[in-house]
């Protein structure tokens, strides 16, 4: 090793036990690494008179080779000095001292003391020691993103020394922050068809201990110019355009000429008739494509033809619409399904017209329909009024002609009973063939509704009101056929439901629906919708899994129409709008709004761009195009009949096990097991489980893929829940003695039921059961049997769970079957 002094050499035949010491304490510090710059042994200064000068020594640690310190020593008589080093001092007057360890900075970052301050008593007889510990200083990183609207996720990734990753989601402050190599790097974002891009897109900062940096990302809308050139306008007149972007924004032009800053993004450019000194001039292409290019620059010409005399009437644009459309017709439609077409048509000038419309549809190249619509006002209005519904040429297009391969062509006063000056603009779409719709295929929604019994309250839900239930889903999301059924009262072994749902009474309702749900062998397809009536009428109303086939609702009509297609929604993989709540980052719209005009069938009303998404919780509700366009994405594969109901009957009734429970902040909670007579549930394609079956010496019977569904809103912690059906046999029933589920990604977070103790014996439990009108209370030994199952005797229906000896299950008077669970396996009694 190197060897540097540490301090005077004094030549001397005796040594003083002080003096060695404090040699063998510097020496032992050197030797065992207490600081990174190595020194040499002190040699003893000579013996000192027990009356004479006592001895500090000082260890610095903690600092880079040859790193000087700063260390301040002050004592008596105003004793000051600085030791930028280990060092032995032998001349000091007896005393307090006061040594102060003092921050550094060197090249290679600042160094802090562990201890800023330390006071060391000098006597004349042994040393003094004292460590001045140096650390490296903690590094701080803010990172600061701007420019970027409000619930618009930026696109930044950090990346630590380490490699370690991570996505912030706007201004984060990392303190401590590890010294070394930091990467930050940022990509573009987009909303409403306006993109975002960052600056710089990449930049790599050293970090050094004690450094403060700010990395700044900063974004900006993306833009371009347009350039609008006529011919065949006089002086003086004054064009107007219109530019739409694909999501329906419209942004007015007032003029030709050059338009700076425009997002980048596709456009439709469309231009109106334009008058000047009392002569009309249609422009030709009525509307053009644009798309506008970062820093670059876009030409558009139109030219325009003088009006012989009149006025020209023309179709502005036409949309088919079942709930919600854009003005580009981008939102795709549900076959079998009725739609609305309107035709909005504007005239140059005030008028008298009453032109009609005629509407053609065809299948293909083959005619469905011919209708032709009257005018619906006295007059052609000079603008369009998209949200006045008699301001545009309706008709209902039956749900037989909504079709997969439907075109429309429409066409403006198909007989020439109106004087126009100009009838280039008198078809939709413009180049006058039929245009093909984009109309999807989509499968049927099944639900079952459930009344949930929870002590003396029962949902009202019956097939005299379950229409209700259904309502505001049949118009507002993109189904055709809904078939729905109303299952015999289900009780649940939940407490009384609180408004705020402290005591988490709601997730042990949604849980058993959903064990419900696989114990009844439903196809997979269906979903379960439990019904419960609280004892408030403000507050939680409703949970669902996020996406799942499970959910549970209040009965208060008619807000429980929309509750329940909320919670549906979740079912369907939407998360919520922002709106009243935080939500899905990716909405499109500021304020969890519609944006567009969406159509009421039920009661043929306009819905304003101002109506909040139904996933929100806002008032005033409505489907956007972005959770119509969703929703329909996912159950055309979701939705989808899944191979597992292609079984056989003597399948579909076949005896399983169902294991069933919830995972609370990855903590996984096991609820007994029962034996069932249910399918075997779909293997999943995507497991976050898996779940054993275990026999007495822990081998395993049977493993199989478990997942977990998510719940769509809880906010004290996170909440997944499952419920299966394994394959069940007399072999598994003999040797079946523990469940385990295990995360497969933390395999150690794991819980495993085993069979209670008690319950190894073979005789009936001592158990009661009390008719009380039409409940019957249950008692037994919970020790032994930690839950009972009810059933109908007579058709096997599971008709609740108990858990609490003294609870009571609705049974209207039926004969029962008791079902007791060890934790594991089932025992009828």
């Amino acid at each position: 090793m190197r060897l540097v002094s540490a301090g005077p050499v004094h030549c001397c035949a005796r040594y003083s036990r002080a003096a060695s010491v404090v040699a063998a304490y510097l020496l032992l510090l050197s030797a065992c690494g207490g600081g990174d710059a190595p020194f040499a042994p002190v040699v003893p200064p000579p013996a000192q008179d027990p009356t004479g000068p006592g001895i500090l020594a000082i260890a610095v640690t903690g600092l880079p080779i040859s790193a000087g310190a700063d260390v301040l020593v002050t004592g008596p008589s105003a004793f000051s000095r600085i030791a930028t080093g280990s060092v032995s001092w032998n001349d000091l007057p007896p005393g307090t001292y006061t040594v102060a360890v003092r921050p550094i900075r060197l090249a290679t970052g600042r160094y802090e003391p562990l201890v800023p301050s330390i006071t060391a008593n000098v006597t004349t007889g042994l040393p003094a020691p004292v460590t001045a510990q140096y650390r490296p200083a903690a590094a701080v990183i803010d990172v600061r993103i701007t420019g970027l609207p409000a619930n618009l996720a930026p696109a930044v990734v950090l990346t630590a020394p380490d490699s370690a990753t991570l996505a912030p989601g706007g201004n984060v402050r990392i303190s401590p922050a590890s010294s070394g190599r930091w990467r930050v790097s940022a990509a573009s974002v987009t909303r409403n068809d306006t993109t975002y891009a960052a600056s710089p897109t990449l930049r790599d900062t050293l970090i050094q201990p004690g450094d403060t940096v700010s990395l700044v990302v900063a974004y900006a809308v993306q833009t371009g110019a347009l350039i609008i050139t006529t011919v065949n306008l006089p002086p003086g007149a004054r064009p107007a355009y219109s530019l739409v972007s694909n999501s329906g924004l419209m942004r007015a032009l007032s003029d030709a000429g050059t338009t700076p800053s425009i997002p980048v993004g596709s456009y439709t450019l469309n231009a109106s008739l334009t008058t000047h000194e009392g002569i009309a001039y249609t422009p030709s292409p009525l509307s053009a494509p644009v798309r506008i290019t970062a820093d670059g620059t876009t030409t558009i010409g139109f030219s325009y033809v003088a009006a012989t005399g009149g006025t020209n009437y023309a179709i502005a644009y036409a949309y088919l619409t079942q709930a919600i459309q854009t003005r580009g017709n981008t939102v795709r439609l549900v076959a079998g399904r009725d739609a609305l077409l309107r035709v909005f048509v504007t005239a140059s000038a005030s008028n008298t017209a009453r032109p009609d419309v005629r509407v053609r549809v065809y299948d293909g190249t083959t005619l469905l329909q011919t209708v032709t619509i009257p005018a619906p006002e006295a007059a052609v209005r000079t603008t369009v009024a998209e949200g006045t519904l008699a301001s545009s040429w309706n008709v209902i297009v039956a749900a037989p002609n909504i079709r997969t391969t439907t075109r429309v062509l429409v066409e403006l006063d198909p007989t020439s009973t109106t004087a126009d000056s100009d009838r280039s603009d008198n078809r939709w779409p413009a180049g006058g063939a039929p245009d093909l719709i984009s109309v999807r295929d989509v499968p049927p929604f099944t639900v079952r509704m459930v009344p949930v019994v929870i002590g003396t309250r029962t949902g009202n839900v019956s097939d005299a009101n379950k229409a209700q239930f259904l309502r505001s889903l049949q118009r507002m999301f993109p189904l055709r056929e809904v078939v729905s059924d109303v299952r015999a009262p289900f009780t649940s072994t939940a407490m009384e439901l609180q408004s705020n749902d402290g005591n988490g009474e709601w997730l042990t309702v949604l849980s058993e629906i959903n064990a419900l749900r696989v114990s009844d062998g439903a196809p997979s397809t269906t979903h379960y919708y439990g019904v419960v009536r609280p004892s408030y009428t403000s507050g939680i109303a409703g949970y669902g899994y996020l996406p799942g086939r499970a959910a549970v609702g209040w009965d208060y009509l008619p807000s429980g129409d929309l509750v329940a297609a909320h919670e549906w929604g979740h079912n369907f993989s939407r998360n919520h709008a922002p709106c009243g709540v935080s939500g899905d980052a990716s909405y499109p719209y500021d304020g969890g709004v519609i944006s567009h005009f969406g159509w009421n069938s039920g009661t043929n009303a306009v819905v304003p761009p101002t109506a909040s998404d139904v996933m929100g919780y806002c008032s005033n509700q409505w489907i956007s195009d972005y959770t119509w366009s969703a929703v329909m994405q996912h159950r055309s594969t979701a939705g989808s009949v899944a191979a597992a109901d292609a079984t056989s009957a003597a399948e579909a009734t076949s005896d399983g096990l169902l294991v069933w429970g919830r995972v609370v902040d990855g903590a996984i909670r096991l609820e007994p097991a029962f034996r069932v007579r249910a399918r075997a549930s779909a293997r999943p394609t995507a497991a976050s489980h898996r779940l054993t079956l275990l026999d007495a010496n822990d081998a395993p019977l049977l493993e199989l893929p478990l997942e977990t569904a998510r719940v769509d809103h809880v906010t004290r912690h996170e909440e997944l829940q499952f419920a299966v059906v394994v394959p069940w046999s007399a072999t598994l029933q003999a040797r079946l003695a523990a469940i385990r589920v295990q995360d497969v990604r933390l395999p150690m977070r794991m819980a495993v039921r085993a069979r209670s103790a008690q319950a190894r014996r073979t005789e009936a439990p001592a158990a009661h059961a009390a008719a009380v009108g039409d409940h019957l209370r249950l008692s037994w030994d919970a020790s032994v049997y930690p839950m009972v199952m009810v059933q109908d005797s007579a058709s096997g229906q599971l008709m609740g769970f108990v858990r609490r000896p003294g609870d009571m299950v609705k049974t209207d008077g039926r004969a029962v079957r008791l079902v007791y669970s060890d934790g594991v396996r089932s025992e009828y009694f």
